[in-house]
C-alpha cells in the first residue's frame, strides 16, 4: 500500500483528497519510484464540490533506499499560462495582469493564468483563463503551445503548467487598452497593461523569465 495514513481531516474530505487528481498522480509518482507514503497529516484543503483547488500537507515519505524524510507539500492540480504579445514593426509588448499577492504583500505583474478544470484539455483552460483574466476571446487552434508541464517548484509544489501563448492584433490591443476587471469572488482585483519586452527584462520573476525564454525560443524557430 503506498498511502498508510492520512490525518487532520474528516472522512469525507479525506476520501476527496485520495480522489483528487493531483494526489493520485503524485501516489504514481511515488510508485514509479518505488518510495512508500507512511503518512500525510492535511493543514488546509480547498475545493469546490467537484474540484481541487489546493491543500497543504506533511507528507513523510520513504525513498527507494530505505531513508524516510518529512516535508511540507502545497498540493495543486495542473494549471496553464498564457503571454498575450504584440509585435509590430521595433514594437514588442505582453499583456500583462497586475493583481493582489499575499505572499508579496502587495501586487505582482503576472501572464494570466490558472487551473485546468476537471475533463478540460490544457488548451481549452488556456481558452477559458485568457478570457476571464484579459476579456480576450480567442478560438484554441490560435493558441501557441510553448510546453507542456513545467515543474513549478520542485521542493515544495505538486503543481505542474503548460505554457501557451497568443499573438495579438492590434483590433485585441485597443479593446484591452485601459480595461479594468474586478475579481470580488477571489479577492483579485486585475489590471490589465502592456509592459514592453525591455521592461520585462528588469522584473525578477521565474514566470515572467522562463515565460519569455519559452516565447523567445518559439520566435527564433518559426521566424529563422
Amino acid at each position: 500500500m503506498v498511502v498508510n495514513k492520512i490525518t487532520g481531516v474528516s472522512n469525507s474530505e479525506r476520501d476527496f483528497f485520495l480522489q483528487s487528481s493531483c494526489f493520485r498522480e503524485y501516489v504514481e509518482t511515488v510508485k514509479k519510484n518505488d518510495g512508500e507514503i507512511l503518512e500525510v497529516l492535511l493543514f488546509n484543503l480547498k475545493r469546490t464540490d467537484q474540484y481541487l483547488h489546493s491543500a497543504v500537507a506533511e507528507v513523510t515519505l520513504k525513498y527507494y533506499d530505505g531513508e524516510i524524510q518529512a516535508r511540507n507539500v502545497f498540493f495543486r492540480g495542473k494549471s496553464v499560462i498564457i503571454i498575450p504579445f504584440f509585435m509590430q514593426a521595433d514594437t514588442f509588448s505582453v499583456l500583462m495582469v497586475k493583481q493582489n499577492r499575499i505572499a508579496l504583500g502587495g501586487t505582482s505583474l503576472e501572464f494570466p493564468a490558472g487551473g485546468i478544470e476537471s475533463n478540460e484539455s490544457p488548451r481549452e483552460a488556456a481558452k477559458r483563463e485568457l478570457e476571464e483574466e484579459t476579456g480576450i476571446s480567442v478560438c484554441t487552434d490560435k493558441l501557441i503551445n510553448l510546453g507542456n508541464e513545467f515543474i513549478i517548484c520542485e521542493s515544495a509544489f505538486s503543481e505542474t503548467a503548460s505554457w501557451f501563448a497568443f499573438l495579438l492584433d492590434e483590433r485585441q490591443v485597443i479593446r484591452s487598452q485601459n480595461r479594468h476587471l474586478n475579481h470580488e469572488s477571489n479577492g483579485e482585483i486585475i489590471n490589465l497593461a502592456f509592459v514592453p519586452f525591455s521592461e520585462l527584462l528588469t522584473l525578477n520573476t521565474f514566470q515572467i523569465h522562463c515565460g519569455l525564454s519559452l516565447l523567445r525560443d518559439h520566435l527564433e524557430k518559426t521566424n529563422g
